[in-house]
């Protein structure tokens, strides 16, 4: 017997938001961009992709998952 219409379960879809993310920043550095060098402002742009990728990564290859890209001697490196 199914249920009577009083007693069916309704589905609800929401829309997926933006979670935030916690980050170590002091201030927002998207506040800085006209300062940035073209390479520093690359290099902010993948951290900030980084950042929001990481929580989909499986905790066990975590370690190896770079969080942060820095410019040292006008390079970029992973750290």
């Amino acid at each position: 017997m199914f249920p009577s219409f009083e007693r069916r379960a309704v589905l609800e879809y929401r829309a997926v938001e933006d979670v935030d993310v916690y980050s170590d920043d002091v201030g927002n550095l998207d506040d800085f961009i006209e300062d940035m060098t073209p390479l520093e402002y690359e290099a902010h742009e993948m951290t900030k992709k980084l950042v929001r990728f990481r929580p989909h990564v499986p905790p066990i290859y975590r370690r190896w998952f770079p969080h942060r890209v820095v410019v040292h001697d006008n390079v970029l490196k992973m750290i």
